[in-house]
């Protein structure tokens, strides 16, 4: 749980670093989910190799989660092209 809500602090910064509007940072989703927050959901670092299939699972689960929500979210594939684009391709390297 602790890792989702560092994955969902790290998105709305990394959103917040590419945009110039405000962005908030809430522990309760329902505080900003009405205010149309555009959400990209980050790729999550493994620290094994055998993590890397979970880590993905993770990421789609979130994905999912949030698309019931009133969040717009980046598709994964833009996020990935994004990151790749700036030589972003370890998560280990985005803080």
């Amino acid at each position: 749980m602790i890792k989702v809500a560092y994955i969902l602090m790290l998105t709305l910064a990394f959103t917040a670093c590419t945009t110039s509007l405000k962005s908030k940072v809430a522990g309760n989703l329902n505080d900003i989910s009405g205010q149309q927050q555009t959400v990209a959901i980050l790729p999550v670092e493994v620290t094994k190799k055998d993590q890397k299939e979970t880590g993905k699972m993770l990421r789609q689960g979130l994905y999912s989660h949030l698309k019931a929500s009133n969040f717009n979210l980046l598709e994964r594939y833009v996020v990935d092209g994004l990151l790749k684009q700036n030589n972003l391709t370890n998560p280990a390297d985005f803080l």
